[in-house]
């Protein structure tokens, strides 16, 4: 039975322990020596860094609320509140530094939480018609795997800074999405046949796949530039991935009146602004002030 309230608390549970896992992984990877190149050998670097695998013990229990999320409510209910992890780094980060949030960042933070909950009201999606058609579901899913590691592939051809993060993060943001469309998918197969179908059948497998190569590609982006020029775009992709997933393939339906369509509209991108001011307000108080040295994150 699915419970619609579960569903937001275990959301703003996993978007919490992002939140730690974010911060905690930002730190570390922007630690790692220069002649660490490569997405691949970077990830095998942070392998073996204490506190790396800390941040994503963090990561996992997210994971583990996003799965029990999606199992109790529409995926267009769960990825608005998911991606609001950024909004409890602000207090998380606050608590690592041992003082209180600035009046102007409580007030975006104010925002954004505030278009959330305007954008949840009005559209109040309902459950969809469970599993996928089969054929259409693996090009779409095939097609924006593509469209993320081909936005990631040509990150790689611009110099180093804000440019190439922005679209590092693009492409993670597509392949995060992607995560929460296959766990869902995973999770209808579970419902319609029991655990038996789930681990019989690609969906499942595909999850794992696209969450270890999201971790990578988030890594990279990291490294290569401060967490605003990333991290906006991530979660906005991550939103606007879930949300047509659900509307299109899992047939979720949202309030379609005139007043919540509008809305739905103004709290959206209210709601992106504020993860875009979010961001960039992390990154000028990293530029004033480290607040976990880096010699604190290594053992």
């Amino acid at each position: 039975m699915r419970v619609v309230w579960l569903a937001v608390t275990f959301a703003l549970g996993s978007a919490f322990m992002a939140a730690l896992s974010t911060s905690v992984q930002h730190q570390v990877a922007g630690t790692a020596p220069k002649d660490v190149g490569g997405t691949w050998q970077l990830l095998w670097h942070l392998l073996h860094r204490p506190w790396w695998l800390v941040g994503q013990l963090f990561g996992f229990c997210g994971f583990l609320f996003h799965a029990l999320a999606l199992f109790n409510g529409p995926i267009a209910l769960v990825q608005p509140i998911i991606i609001t992890g950024i909004v409890f780094a602000v207090m998380v980060r606050a608590a690592i530094a041992r003082e209180w949030p600035e009046p102007r960042e409580t007030a975006i933070v104010g925002l954004t939480a505030s278009a959330l909950v305007v954008f949840l009201l009005a559209s109040n999606p309902s459950e969809g018609a469970g599993r996928p058609e089969g054929a259409v579901f693996l090009v779409l899913v095939g097609a924006s795997a593509v469209a993320g590691l081909t936005v990631f592939g040509l990150a790689k051809l611009l110099p180093q800074g804000r440019e190439q993060g922005f679209l590092m993060g693009a492409g993670a943001g597509f392949v995060f999405g992607l995560v929460a469309v296959l766990l869902k998918a995973a999770e209808e197969e579970q419902s319609q046949g029991g655990i038996w179908q789930m681990v019989t059948t690609w969906p499942l497998y595909a999850t794992f796949a696209a969450g270890l190569t999201g971790v990578a590609l988030n890594q990279a982006a990291y490294r290569v530039s401060r967490i605003s020029a990333s991290m906006p775009v991530l979660n906005v992709v991550n939103i606007l991935l879930g949300l047509a997933f659900g509307y299109l393939v899992f047939m979720e339906t949202p309030r379609t009146t005139p007043v919540a369509l509008v809305l739905m509209g103004v709290s959206l991108a209210t709601l992106c602004v504020g993860l875009y001011l979010t961001a960039n307000y992390e990154a000028r108080r990293e530029e004033e002030l480290e607040i976990v040295p880096p010699s604190a994150l290594r053992p």
